[in-house]
């Protein structure tokens, strides 16, 4: 099979459409969810009343959270997320208050590239030239 290289851009709004809530989620949904869910920014966000610090690429979520919204098992959950970190795919860290997902190679998936590859705003070549 052929890799296509590349990425297309998608808007947050888009899990609010009928085309998307189509349930239960099947493994690429509930995948691409994670990725809607996740910091586009390192952010300070109030979790239960607590100040929780989140890098970009993490979100910190409850499996029951999950459940519910992807219409799965508890344990399909959990062990969906399990296989993704087995993949290295993302990384779990359990809290008190949740599980904290990192997506691995967040900026991967969205900073956007130039066709050489390198994400937008990265300098090819730091001299410059000044009149």
């Amino acid at each position: 099979m052929n890799k296509v290289k590349g990425w297309i851009s998608l808007y947050r709004s888009v899990r609010h459409n009928w085309i998307y809530t189509s349930e239960p989620f099947d493994r690429f949904h509930a995948f691409v969810d994670l990725i809607f869910r996740a910091q586009y920014e390192d952010a300070k966000v109030l979790i239960k009343g607590q100040l929780i610090e989140l890098k970009k690429g993490q979100l910190l979520v409850g499996t029951d959270t999950l459940s519910k919204e992807w219409q799965w098992s508890r344990g399909k959950v959990l062990r969906f997320l399990k296989l993704l970190e087995q993949d290295e795919i993302i990384s779990l860290d359990g809290t008190a208050l949740g599980t904290v997902v990192t997506i691995e190679n967040y900026s991967k998936y969205q900073d956007k590239q130039t066709p050489s590859g390198t994400a937008l705003g990265t300098p090819l070549d730091t001299t410059v030239d000044t009149p």
